[in-house]
């Protein structure tokens, strides 16, 4: 199954060895985010990338970061 279904957020869990709820998904597209929601998984937004040329603010994601040099800070303030 592709994106925004679960399946692949799952199976990255599993292949993790962790839940669905223990995966950060970072992600440039509303199918990233809804995906994740899908799955059960937090999930942060980047502005940059395959937005669909949508604001990423109007994605349900948990946050934006701007770089992924960002998500360590986001993760331990969230």
């Amino acid at each position: 199954a592709k994106k925004p279904a679960a399946a692949p957020v799952l199976l990255a869990a599993r292949q993790l060895g962790i839940g669905a709820a223990q995966l950060l998904m970072v992600g440039d597209s509303a199918n990233d985010v809804d995906a994740a929601r899908a799955a059960g998984s937090p999930v942060l937004a980047v502005p940059y990338g395959y937005t669909e040329g949508r604001p990423v603010q109007s994605f349900a994601a948990d946050g934006i970061v701007d770089s992924i040099d960002d998500i360590p800070a986001w993760v331990r303030r969230a």
